[in-house]
């Protein structure tokens, strides 16, 4: 029972803040607004990957910013075609 506890709790210290994961804010709103990364590919029409690594802030899309803005995604969750802090 020991070892169980053990690993629970280095699971547990593995865990990310919730102010550490990019893009939250894009993903909680999404959610809020009922949008998949695949619903704003074929409305901008662009790859499911790109969507993706756009709202984990790994890739610069200032059209697609602008298509999210547009979309009503507030603008200060993004800066210079990324998804901010």
């Amino acid at each position: 029972m020991k070892n169980k506890e053990r690993i629970e709790v280095k699971e547990v210290k593995e865990v990310k803040e919730a102010k550490d994961i990019k893009g939250l804010d894009v993903k909680i709103w999404m959610l809020r607004n009922g949008l998949t990364i695949r619903k704003i590919c074929r409305g901008y029409g662009c790859n499911d990957a790109v969507v993706f690594l756009l709202i984990n802030g790994k890739r610069t899309s200032r059209g697609i910013v602008k298509y999210l803005i547009s979309l009503g995604c507030p603008e200060e969750y993004f800066k210079n075609g990324r998804v901010a802090a």
